[in-house]
């Protein structure tokens, strides 16, 4: 799994749950010429599902569109713990993906899953200085 340090926001600013998933589609948005009301709202929309907070400080917020022609993942590390759903976070990773590529979806769910399965990996991700820092700890 690799995440380009561009979708990488440390530290991630947001005190509430609505405000960092807005913080990470902007990112997507941005980085890849996207809408952003469109991944927000999609976003939203698989919230009302369920909720995407795994346990650990970790929420792995996703969403499907038409047409994106990839899966893209952006990360968000806070500082101070935020209130998502019934759980506390701190570590988010957002994946935006094409309807077109459910098992490319899935495959990024789960690695990214098993990524935050470890108990050091989560606290060096907690513990980095930079979107650099982190990216490298993701890609080891």
């Amino acid at each position: 799994m690799t995440i380009d340090k561009s979708m990488i926001i440390l530290p991630l600013e947001s005190d509430t749950k609505a405000k960092a998933l807005e913080a990470l589609c902007r990112r997507v948005a941005s980085v890849h010429g996207l809408d952003e009301k469109k991944i927000l709202d999609a976003v939203n929309e698989r919230e009302k599902l369920g909720s995407t907070a795994i346990g650990h400080w970790v929420a792995i917020p996703h969403c499907r569109l038409d047409g994106l022609g990839g899966v893209y993942t952006a990360l968000g590390v806070s500082q101070r713990p935020i209130e998502y759903d019934d759980q506390s976070v701190r570590i988010l990773f957002l994946v935006v993906s094409d309807k077109a590529l459910p098992s490319e979806q899935v495959r990024t769910l789960s690695q990214i899953a098993s990524f935050c399965n470890s108990d050091v990996c989560r606290r060096l991700l907690l513990d980095a200085k930079s979107p650099e820092q982190a990216s490298s700890l993701i890609e080891d």
